[in-house]
């Protein structure tokens, strides 16, 4: 596996996992480029937007635009991938729930 297609698998998962993380599953887009930038992958605007399409082709999150402002709601075939139960081609793993 080339180094560019691990990177896009981990920016993905990363990118659900945050989604996860919020009370109501959404971020929007500049948040979600924070999240990715704070784990070493800083990627402009345009690649994040890419990825999120990605996603949303996926059924893993769905996208909302406010104006310029693109806002990511995680899905239930988002979440599913998370708890491993419904893998995801094309994105990291989720990491096996600690026992």
């Amino acid at each position: 596996m080339d180094y560019a297609r691990m990177l896009r698998e981990d920016a993905r998962l990363r990118l659900l996992q945050a989604l996860e993380a919020q009370p109501d599953g959404r971020l929007n887009d500049a948040m979600l480029r924070l999240v990715l930038a704070s784990a070493a992958i800083d990627r402009g605007r345009d690649w994040v937007v890419q990825e999120l399409r990605w996603l949303e082709m996926m059924g893993a999150i769905r996208l909302i635009a406010a104006g310029e402002v693109l806002v990511a709601e995680l899905t239930e075939r988002g979440a599913r991938h998370l708890s491993r139960a419904e893998p995801i081609e094309g994105v990291r793993r989720a990491p096996r729930p600690e026992a």
